[in-house]
């Protein structure tokens, strides 16, 4: 990234898709960098392949920026960065995964077709996802995000990213990537983050405090080590 230029960062949602769960760490950066929301289709299911071509469609082609992609997107960041456009510099991968690391919820893989298509309880959800960091702002964010994508929609997404491994394209990255985990994950261990370094040959990690909603409940954390990342050697 340009030490003189405003950083762009292109942002890649969690399972909901829409972004809006981004509004914590965007009123953290508060115009410190420049940063680009891509939401997915609500109502139009597409794989990790699909949304990666999605994806690439909507990166900036005058200007360098880095991929910042949480939870659910890891693969389509690690998609992109395998086969990198010209003007990407940096991937930052925020608590998620090249293969989901998570076994207990890898297994509901085998019986999630099997299920009624309805929404995910916020109501269970949000302690997995914001631990003792949960308030009712970002419970009600959380509801209304996921409100606006169809059930059938989220449950494919969730198939997905249970099926998902991406470690061999992961291998193939070569632009500098940051791997951040969160003290506290519920959902994508640690050891997820371990992957990913022995995969990626220039991938450092961060451990910061805070849930699976890491970027939600501990944007200054998260930014911190973000800005360290890519400030230039001194």
């Amino acid at each position: 990234m340009d030490a003189n230029a405003t950083p762009h960062f292109v942002l890649l949602p969690g399972l909901g898709g829409t972004g809006e769960l981004f509004s914590p760490l965007m009123r953290h950066i508060d115009g410190r960098a420049v940063c680009q929301i891509v939401s997915y289709p609500p109502d139009r299911f597409l794989n990790y392949g699909e949304l990666a071509e999605f994806v690439r469609g909507h990166l900036p082609a005058d200007r360098p920026f880095a991929i910042l992609a949480e939870s659910f997107s890891g693969p389509i960041a690690i998609a992109i960065a395998a086969t990198p456009p010209p003007n990407l510099r940096a991937v930052i991968l925020c608590c998620t995964f090249a293969s989901f690391p998570n076994g207990l919820l890898r297994s509901l893989g085998t019986i999630l077709p099997y299920l009624p298509a309805s929404r995910p309880p916020v109501a269970a959800m949000a302690p997995l996802l914001m631990g003792r960091w949960r308030t009712p702002n970002l419970s009600a964010s959380l509801s209304n995000a996921l409100s606006r994508v169809h059930a059938s929609i989220l449950r494919r997404r969730a198939l997905e990213a249970l099926r998902a491994d991406y470690r061999v394209l992961a291998s193939s990255i070569a632009v500098p990537t940051l791997c951040l985990a969160a003290t506290h994950d519920r959902i994508v261990p640690n050891r997820a983050c371990e992957d990913l370094q022995a995969c990626i040959p220039k991938a450092r990690a961060a451990i910061v405090v805070g849930p699976h909603f890491l970027l939600q409940c501990n944007p200054a954390g998260a930014w911190l080590e973000i800005e360290r990342f890519l400030a230039p050697p001194a």
